[in-house]
């Protein structure tokens, strides 16, 4: 057998034509490394790469694994489907892609009995996600048992709440109460997890836990420790307080091998505590050397122009992106339209995009509609005037981490098997799950179960055609697919599952959204409404994070839309930066003279003096303001 460096040498990257020089080094390097990409970088393709070189040369000896962290559930997903893409399912089995919420409550599930007892949650805790929202919270405040008088309580702020609550947990197991909010975050530690029959946790309670355990266990930490030999970290600049103290506790000291991968100038999750400075520390922390990447494998050459500009204005050390293969693209186009008010942009966009769609044959998956904040308002009459056009849309920011649920890829794959006569995606993905649930994958045992796969999506499509269309019928269908598949062999190898109520809340969501689209549909159509088929996609720039799309149409380019700008000027721009960086082609932003922003949905009349700054970033990239129709 060669040896691991004759086959390092002779490896060369999978299913590219190259990668940029910068790319191969971070992907071929030995040590610890911040790699610094912007928007379009091709950073999971990277990730993907790295992957298969650290397994195909036996690097990464076996059994070690590899550890990928993203932020997203469909980024995580959409990692570890390249890496089985590259590797094959047998090569893929090292390489674990989580979030860095699936990773601490896989910790809590496997090791929960490990903790001490004042912070050990009950086996079947629940997950409220809406736990720290400032309604609830303030709630929480005011009930919970605690020797903080009322008074006190009513002064506090939820903010300074949260920050107590948020500190690293106390060896002793009790808090040293220097304020009332410590006080009350320590109270309310021991209400949500002991006062009642099953504990209640959020996914940075979870964080907080699973960092707690690994510093209290030190078996724990070096099985750790000894099962991920190398480490990828996805989109780091958005890593929060207490995920950076999970990874330093689980790898600082260590010979663990960690792959950050990130742009400071996209960070915009600074409301969701990510955590400033996080470069700086990693580098400082861990010893990490610094690659570049400079190449921009997504947007066209004057999108990239533009995107240049605001880069330099995030930080004047940035090195300015080349295209990729622009001599042979369009040369893309940026452009912002003022309109009088709310009911002509919805008009005018609409006839854009119906033009896209049905003219130059632009997928309608391809264009999104982006707003800062509250989609149903900003764009309720390009919805209606879409609709009059022809074009189907959708919200998107409700159903997008449910549709990257491994559960919902396996129903929906299931159903569209059993519905039409051709879906070879599906087909690939359930063979590969049905191969990964059966621990063989001999041509042999794939031929069994391909003729099992086939005898009973025969005999589900004639039950469905049975079955009601309520919501109760719906989670029979979710049930029998699942039964199909094995629901123990599943949850085995999809582990976030395994304990609390997270499988049954999944469930019951999908179970909810295929009620809603059988409705008006066939079943096939209904399918492709989960899925969002034929439908142009409306979300906000925060959801967009790590997507991209042929033409990406940003509703709301106003003050109103970015009240916090004057407060946070950097992360709003950041969040500028991010929705220009989506699109590939082409880039619209609108503003609107009139729009219903105002008290109970009144109609108030739009500045954009505050956010001045952003239309001279792009006023100095040569992008003017357009009248339509003048």
């Amino acid at each position: 057998m060669p040896s691991r460096k004759a086959l390092a040498a002779n490896w060369r990257p999978i299913d590219v034509e190259g990668l940029e020089p910068a790319a191969e080094e971070a992907v071929r390097s030995a040590s610890t490394t911040l790699v610094i990409a912007g928007p379009g970088a091709g950073k999971t393709e990277l990730l993907a790469q790295r992957a298969c070189y650290l397994l195909q040369t036996m690097i990464c000896p076996d059994p070690a694994r590899i550890l990928a962290i993203s932020f997203k559930r469909d980024a995580a997903r959409n990692l570890a489907e390249r890496v089985e893409r590259r590797c094959g399912v047998l090569g893929s089995r090292r390489f674990d892609s989580y979030t860095f919420d699936a990773l601490s409550k896989s910790l809590v599930d496997h090791f929960r009995a490990a903790l001490p007892p004042a912070f050990q949650p009950t086996e079947n805790f629940v997950i409220d996600h809406e736990l720290f929202y400032d309604r609830q919270l303030r709630e929480l405040i005011q009930s919970v048992p605690s020797s903080v008088s009322n008074t006190d309580r009513a002064a506090m702020s939820t903010d300074g709440v949260r920050r107590a609550f948020g500190r690293t947990l106390p060896v002793s197991g009790t808090w040293v109460n220097a304020t009332h909010e410590d006080v009350i975050a320590g109270d309310l530690w021991r209400y949500l997890l002991h006062s009642r029959s099953k504990s209640v946790l959020s996914f940075s309670m979870l964080g907080q836990l699973a960092e707690h355990l690994l510093r209290m266990n030190p078996q724990v930490l070096l099985a750790v420790r000894a099962t991920y030999r190398y480490v990828f970290l996805d989109e780091f600049q958005d890593t929060t307080t207490i995920h950076y103290r999970l990874i330093h506790r689980a790898f600082h000291g260590s010979p663990t091998v960690l792959t950050a991968v990130g742009d400071d100038k996209q960070r915009i999750m600074g409301w969701a505590g990510a955590l400033n400075n996080v470069f700086k520390y990693f580098v400082e922390h861990f010893a990490a050397g610094t690659i570049r990447l400079t190449r921009n494998y997504r947007s066209a050459g004057a999108l990239v122009r533009v995107q240049s500009v605001v880069a330099k204005a995030l930080d004047p050390t940035s090195t300015e992106a080349t295209p990729f293969g622009s001599d042979q693209r369009e040369p893309g186009e940026c452009r912002i339209l003022s309109f009088a008010d709310d009911a002509e942009e919805a008009v005018q966009v609409a006839r854009l995009v119906a033009n896209l769609v049905k003219v130059d044959l632009v997928p309608p998956r391809e264009i999104c509609v982006l707003c800062r904040m509250k989609p149903p308002i900003y764009t309720q009459k390009l919805q209606e005037a879409l609709r009059i056009e022809g074009v189907r849309s959708r919200f998107e920011n409700e159903l997008q981490d449910l549709l990257a649920e491994p559960l919902t890829v396996a129903v929906l794959d299931m159903l569209k098997l059993a519905l039409q006569d051709r879906a070879p995606e599906s087909w690939a993905r359930t063979l590969q799950l049905l191969s990964e649930l059966g621990g063989d994958s001999s041509d042999e045992s794939m031929r069994v179960e391909v003729d099992r796969l086939v005898l009973w999506c025969a005999a589900f499509k004639q039950r469905l055609d049975v079955y009601g269309k309520t919501e109760r019928d719906l989670a029979q269908v979710v049930n029998e697919v699942i039964q199909f598949l094995g629901e123990a062999a599943f949850k085995s190898i999809n582990q976030r599952y395994q304990q609390g109520t997270f499988y049954r809340d999944t469930s019951d969501r999908l179970s909810k959204a295929l009620t809603a689209a059988l409705q008006t549909n066939s079943w096939s159509a209904a399918v492709d409404d989960v899925e969002g088929v034929g439908t142009v996609p409306i979300m906000t720039t925060h959801k967009s994070k790590g997507l991209e799309y042929h033409t990406v149409i940003f509703i709301g380019l106003e003050d109103s839309a970015h009240f916090g700008f004057a407060g946070n000027r950097t992360e709003e721009t950041c969040g500028f930066f991010v929705a220009l960086s989506r699109a590939k082609q082409r880039v619209v932003f609108t503003f609107s003279g009139v729009r219903p922003t105002g008290r109970n949905g009144t109609n108030a009349v739009q500045g954009r003096e505050s956010i001045g700054s952003l239309y001279g970033l792009l006023e100095s990239a040569g992008i003017s303001v357009e009248r339509p129709g003048t």
